[in-house]
């Protein structure tokens, strides 16, 4: 599951590591990935006994060889950590880092203080502020004048740092340069930390190793289902377009919902044509990060007369009929391809037209799809029984419990329904049972 997943979105991959969730305090690390319609899904896990580089070294190899996509990945976002980065230009030699925004201002708050670099409190936030503007820079041109009212602010052990640690990896993490990468507009790993989040939300610190696996997979399975039904809901629930233009209705039947959102504001946005934009593609931050159209392809074939509308410009990635196909949740069962023909012999149709009739073969579910159906009844029970009175909810609970235990001893339930109040078990064998309610 993860390896399709991956296969499907591989460009950018997320890279970080969670602590202190296993009695044997090994980390776990962990890939994302960002789908068509800009979910978060989890494209590996790998629990080490330690970050050194041989370790970090196989894990990526084994990730490598297991995932032939791999090719295809533009950039890896990662923390500053000198030795996983190392690792992955080892392996992935073609593939560009990017650095966690949050992570380097971090770092360099860390490493900027007053005991360390011998300054006071007032040169060492002014400092930090031009360190600030520098990751904010939305050009080269903006970073070097920058660099050099730091270079002129700074103390000599604040530069040196800086020209030692940051400087020549500027690409990395200034964020109006990163975007050559393909960031997708990516300029943190908060999608790795959201998950963390929830992660630490349902694992207790320093778990046993066997409860830790077991709840992780839970996890995995709940993150699952609410992108699974997003999904479905995005098929199920289409939104009105409130614009009337043909065009921008074009790409919302060709987008997803989230692609779409972001095309619609370009779309929108008044802006005139760069020197290097032309009706086909642009040097700007948005369509080199996204690939998709942007404000000033638009008022390129504004100004041409050129159709606002060309699916070309849009990366089969972002598409609803790539993501239909990608997405788990609307995955088609094996087939018989060929079952029956039927010719429809109407005025309205040709003689030679035919029906093809697709039987689905019976398939046996996995242990997740049976987990996905129970969850779907299990998520309808729990809002029917939010809704009633104390008096009904203890007792409709009463029953679910009964079930369950029923279950949970091997028994097969009968459950009959009358005007009574009370909940009557008829027992007929040590495996059957008569649930009776009202």
């Amino acid at each position: 599951m993860m390896q399709n997943i991956f296969e499907a979105f591989p460009e950018v991959v997320f890279a970080d590591a969670t602590y202190k969730l296993n009695n044997l305090r090994i980390p776990l690390y962990v890939l994302m990935v960002e789908d068509g319609n800009g979910e978060s899904e989890v494209a590996a896990l790998g629990l080490m006994t330690n970050e050194e580089k041989d370790t970090l070294r196989w894990f990526f190899e084994t990730f490598k060889k297991f995932n032939s996509s791999s090719e295809n990945i533009k950039m890896f976002m990662t923390d500053k950590d000198m030795t996983e980065r190392q690792v992955i230009k080892e392996i992935f030699p073609n593939v560009s880092l990017a650095i966690c925004l949050f992570h380097v201002l971090r770092t360099f708050n860390r490493e900027i203080t007053c005991e360390k670099q011998n300054i006071s409190p007032e040169l060492r936030d002014q400092l930090k502020q031009v360190f600030e503007k520098m990751c904010y820079a939305q050009s080269e041109d903006e970073y070097n004048s920058l660099f050099q009212h730091l270079e002129s602010e700074a103390p000599k052990s604040v530069f040196e740092y800086f020209l030692k640690n940051w400087h020549q990896i500027r690409h990395e993490w200034v964020t109006g340069l990163t975007f050559h990468s393909g960031n997708m507009l990516n300029n943190t790993n908060n999608r790795l930390e959201s998950f963390n989040g929830k992660l630490k939300s349902v694992i207790p610190v320093f778990t046993n190793i066997d409860d830790f696996v077991d709840k992780l997979f839970i996890l995995l399975k709940c993150l699952r289902l609410e992108r699974d039904r997003n999904a479905v809901n995005m098929v199920q629930k289409l939104p009105l377009v409130k614009t009337q233009h043909p065009d921008l209705c074009k790409y919302f039947s060709l987008l997803t919902p989230y692609s779409f959102m972001l095309v619609e504001k370009q779309f929108e946005a008044k802006s005139e044509m760069l020197s290097f934009t032309t009706i086909n593609g642009c040097q700007c931050k948005f369509y080199i990060a996204m690939t998709l159209p942007c404000r000033h392809i638009f008022n390129a074939r504004q100004k041409t007369n050129t159709s606002l509308y060309d699916e070309n410009l849009c990366s089969t990635r972002w598409t609803r009929k790539y993501y239909y196909e990608k997405q788990r949740a609307f995955q088609i069962p094996t087939t018989m391809h060929v079952q029956n023909h039927y010719t429809c012999n109407t005025s309205e149709y040709d003689d030679n037209n035919s029906l093809t009739v697709i039987t689905k073969k019976t398939k046996k579910l996995s242990s997740h799809e049976k987990f996905r159906e129970t969850s779907k009844i299990g998520s309808k029970i729990a809002d029917l029984l939010s809704t009633l009175s104390n008096e009904n909810f203890e007792k409709k609970i009463g029953q679910l419990k009964y079930i369950y235990n029923a279950w949970n001893e091997g028994k097969d339930l009968s459950i009959n329904v009358d005007d009574t109040c009370s909940v009557r078990v008829e027992n007929h064998s040590d495996t059957e049972g008569k649930l009776v309610v009202n």
